[in-house]
């Protein structure tokens, strides 16, 4: 199987390009655009799968492995950062709708005019959100972020030096 090595043990980190140490195995890239590999963040954004079972489902080998590769220390920044573009893109979709929908119906215009929606779409939002300091995890996770795109910057660098 291609989620599988030879051990018969589930291949993880190994299926992206960014994160594997062995190339056979890779099968996705963690990039926003297909490459030599597809890209499983447009894959993900494409399902529409807040849920992410039927996600799992396709592109691994179960939900229980996609699990197994959201817990990956290094993907968490990833996940976390996809899920919230996944959710303001459904978001957003349902809102246009009502905002067409509100011409023929006074509730849903008076749902848009009270603003309900806002404070929900902006619960999460670091920039309107007061809550306080981020959570050591959440520092965490958006310095890997961070890290990891200096990373891939540096190996373009040499990568186009080097031609």
């Amino acid at each position: 199987m291609k989620f599988r090595n030879k051990a018969n043990q589930l291949i993880c980190k190994n299926l992206f390009q960014e994160l594997s140490s062995n190339k056979d195995q890779v099968i996705y890239t963690l990039a926003r655009e297909d490459n030599k590999y597809p890209s499983i963040y447009k894959l993900y954004i494409e399902s529409a799968d807040l849920v992410e079972y039927n996600f799992a489902t396709k592109y691994f080998e179960n939900f229980q492995h996609w699990k197994k590769i959201c817990q990956l220390p290094v993907f968490q920044a990833y996940i976390s950062e996809w899920r919230e573009e996944l959710e303001l893109l459904i978001r957003s979709k349902a809102l246009s709708s009502l905002i067409k929908r509100s011409e023929q119906s006074t509730e849903i215009a008076k749902y848009l005019l009270n603003n309900n929606w806002v404070s929900k779409l902006h619960e999460n939002n670091p920039a309107v959100n007061l809550r306080g300091r981020p959570s050591k995890q959440e520092i965490k996770n958006h310095l890997t972020l961070i890290s990891n795109n200096a990373l891939k910057e540096q190996d373009d660098y040499e990568r186009i030096k080097n031609l």
